[in-house]
């Protein structure tokens, strides 16, 4: 489903600070994620884009997908400091009703944030904007 610029940009916004706060000590995913003040659209789209990961990708495959994912990019390794981060913060309490750890929790939300990367944007401008726009002064 087509997105607004502004629409994508509150949503990859979300799934990239969520993945921060759960690398860094957030007690949940669920709280992670609640903790944003976003419309309530935006709320609809992070939570498809979670769950829509969570259907396609088994919990033992997250970090395998998310690192194949990064790749060598900027983004790869923000993930893999992010992941470091997680299990350096193993210790503090954890609770997914996913059965997922946190690591895994990291790299669901970065798979989630790729996925909405990749959807298409609306209103983002002419389609073809190439094409001279003839318009007449009547």
């Amino acid at each position: 489903m087509p997105l607004t610029p502004g629409l994508r940009w509150e949503v990859l916004r979300a799934l990239e600070r969520a993945r921060e706060d759960v690398a860094h000590g957030y007690p949940s995913l669920g709280t992670a994620l609640r903790c944003r003040r976003l419309s309530e659209r935006a709320q609809i789209e992070v939570d498809r884009a979670v769950d829509d990961v969570l259907f396609e990708v088994p919990a033992e495959q997250l970090v395998a997908a998310a690192l194949s994912e990064g790749g060598k990019s900027a983004e790869g390794q923000r993930l893999r400091d992010d992941m470091k981060a997680a299990q350096a913060n193993a210790r503090l309490p954890w609770v997914s009703a996913e059965q997922l750890t946190r690591e895994q929790a990291v790299c669901l939300l970065f798979i989630s944030k790729a996925f909405m990367e990749r959807l298409p944007v609306v209103g983002a401008g002419p389609l073809f904007p190439a094409l001279p726009v003839n318009r007449s002064n009547s």
